[in-house]
């Protein structure tokens, strides 16, 4: 098997997630691989300026969030593409010249009829359901051990702040009820972690495959729409969204000034009923097409499979 010269292009920690586990196994069987971290929002021309390394044979491409997905002009090389979130992306009309788009699962988006360069393969993420990383294993639990509370809820902050708003009335409500709650680490949140920072009862997430939590939480909230919402679709974990949530969202309290008034008797419901909000099994598969443990050998070895193409 020739050893390829690979280059992974991410645009923050949404797209770190679903490409670290590809760039590790090309490391593992012997590949050259770089995986290169471009900081979208303090330098948004880095994808569209950066250079590929001398002998590149394939570059990988995540997400094309913020409409600046990298062109890399005149690259000829092989080049394939993940989406960065569950049905949160849309079909460029660059990635038609892809070799291969990797999907989780059936899009609510169509690629054009025209196109054929796409593939269901699953969701990288959730490989670490059947092979999880005993480091990681181990970090979960000893984040939760030094929270005070015997239960926890997630909380996901939407980009630019718009979690902010429910901070203040968050915080207090369950160090009430004696719930902690676990933030995840999310370069384009931190304006709104300054907010939940000083809370004994409040755990920020340093790892960014969320799986590893499953176990530790009872309900995820999300302030708005979060492809991580779909993710959790496979867990027994209900979703909760605040102000507005997907259109096959369960539980929605839409109203965006909580209040205790508004936000109490619907999570009352959730929390003491969960198993009743989950999602069908049917959409889960429609946003995670396939759940073996096997999504990232899938792609790696189409990649190796066409390496004298």
């Amino acid at each position: 098997m020739k050893k390829l010269k690979i280059y992974l292009l991410s645009c923050g920690s949404h797209s770190d997630v679903v490409l670290e586990p590809i760039y590790e196994a090309f490391l593992e069987r012997g590949h050259d691989a770089i995986i290169f971290h471009a900081d979208i929002l303090t330098h948004p021309d880095l994808l569209t300026h950066t250079e590929l390394p001398e002998g590149t044979d394939v570059v990988f491409l995540a997400s094309n969030a913020f409409n600046q997905r990298s062109v890399i002009e005149g690259r000829h090389v092989r080049s394939f593409f993940v989406p960065h979130g569950i049905g949160a992306e849309f079909w460029d009309p660059r990635m038609n010249s892809d070799t291969k788009v990797f999907l989780p699962g059936k899009q609510p988006w169509i690629p054009p009829l025209e196109v054929n360069n796409w593939k269901i393969v699953g969701w990288t993420k959730t490989d670490a359901l059947h092979h999880p990383d005993r480091e990681k294993i181990g970090y979960a639990k000893n984040l939760m051990e030094h929270l005070p509370f015997e239960q926890s809820v997630m909380f996901i902050p939407l980009a630019d702040s718009a979690g902010v708003p429910h901070a203040e009335f968050l915080i207090e409500y369950f160090q009430q009820k004696q719930i902690n709650i676990i933030i995840p680490f999310r370069e384009y949140t931190q304006a709104a972690r300054k907010y939940f920072e000083g809370y004994p009862h409040i755990g920020f997430i340093e790892i960014q495959n969320l799986y590893y939590f499953v176990p530790y939480i009872k309900v995820l909230i999300c302030s708005g729409c979060t492809s991580v919402g779909r993710e959790f679709y496979i867990t027994k974990v209900p979703v909760m969204h605040i102000y507005h949530g997907f259109p096959e969202t369960r539980v929605v309290l839409n109203n965006p000034d909580v209040d205790i008034e508004h936000f109490d008797p619907l999570f009352s419901q959730v929390w003491n009923n969960p198993e009743r909000f989950l999602q069908p099994e049917s959409v889960a598969e429609e946003f995670i097409g396939i759940n073996d443990g096997k999504v990232v050998e899938r792609i790696v070895e189409e990649i190796e499979g066409g390496d004298n193409d």
